[in-house]
Formats: structure tokens, C-alpha cells, sequence
């Protein structure tokens, strides 16, 4: 694949050579954070999962058939979540994810939009269905406050009228 074609299929993907050197990494990566070549990988992931003490090509070529998980050392830590592939001909691995994102505003945070996704990553669609939980999460709150409210003021005048009505009948 060229570069542009891994940009379309999964803008979250980063190349390394054996040394743990940044090769190429995807239009998306660089938005995160100012990931340049020639960069050791350390200097700007740390990874998560699966945990190793000092990461190197070995090491992470045994485990390509894993989740992996990256922390960013941007201001947000943000997390990659993917996998990873050898590039046996070429001697490099090659990592693919995506954000792992809680909230849609973790896209601002992260000055991502919804065009720094791939077509195909189901990432956007899920934070648009969980923004919309969230909504009407907080609309049906508001709504029991807005109940309860009501009833506590109910019970206050029912109260009320029955003082006036022992007041009336002793009068």
C-alpha cells in the first residue's frame, strides 16, 4: 500500500523499523501529536497492553496477534487501541487502531474531527449513539427532578388544606 492508501484505510497507523524508529505514521497520528521520523517510539507511546519492561521489535513481533494498546505523551494520554503486523520482506512492524474514546468531546480535546476517521471505523458512530444516550439520559433527569418538584409542592398545598379545613370546621 502507499501512504495515501493507508491515510484512507486507517489514518491511526504508525511504521517502525527494528531499531523502534518511526518510519511513517498516518495524517491522523500527527494531529495527537508532532510524531516525526527517525523518532524512537518510546519518545512518544508508552504501551499499555500487552506490558513489556523495554518494548523492542522482538519482543512485539510475538505478540502480533494481540490487542494492543498505546498511551499517547500528549497532554491528554490519549489511547490507541489496535494491532499490530510484521512486515517480514520490509523488517518493520506495522501498527493499525484507533482512538479509544469515551466521549464525542474527547474529539475536540484531541483536535480530531469526525473526517480524521477512516470510512470503515465504527468509532464516530458509537460516540454518536452514546452522545445521544447521554441526552436523553440527562432530559429524563431533568424530568424526574422536575416530577419530584412537583410532588414535594403537592404534598406542601395537601398539607396546607387540610390545616385550613380542621381551621374551618373548629370555626
Amino acid at each position: 500500500f502507499s501512504i495515501q492508501q493507508f491515510n484512507r484505510i486507517s489514518p491511526f497507523f504508525i511504521i517502525l523499523d527494528k531499531e523502534m524508529k518511526v518510519v511513517e505514521c498516518g495524517s491522523s497520528i500527527k494531529k495527537l501529536m508532532p510524531l516525526v521520523s527517525d523518532s524512537f517510539f518510546s519518545d512518544f507511546f508508552r504501551l499499555v497492553r500487552p506490558t513489556f519492561d523495554l518494548p523492542d521489535f522482538e519482543s512485539i513481533s510475538g505478540f502480533s496477534n494481540q490487542l494492543f494498546v498505546l498511551e499517547c505523551n500528549n497532554e491528554n494520554k490519549t489511547l490507541l487501541r489496535g494491532q499490530v503486523e510484521i512486515l517480514k520482506e520490509e523488517g518493520l512492524l506495522l501498527f493499525i487502531g484507533s482512538p479509544w474514546f469515551k466521549s464525542i468531546d474527547d474529539l475536540s480535546t484531541n483536535h480530531l474531527s469526525f473526517t480524521d476517521f477512516s470510512i470503515k471505523d465504527p468509532m464516530i458512530d458509537m460516540l454518536n449513539v452514546l452522545k445521544t444516550h447521554e441526552i436523553v439520559s440527562n432530559d429524563i433527569k431533568e424530568i424526574i427532578d422536575s416530577l419530584n418538584q412537583q410532588k414535594k409542592q403537592l404534598l406542601k398545598e395537601r398539607k396546607e388544606l387540610q390545616r385550613l379545613s380542621l381551621v374551618a370546621m373548629a370555626n
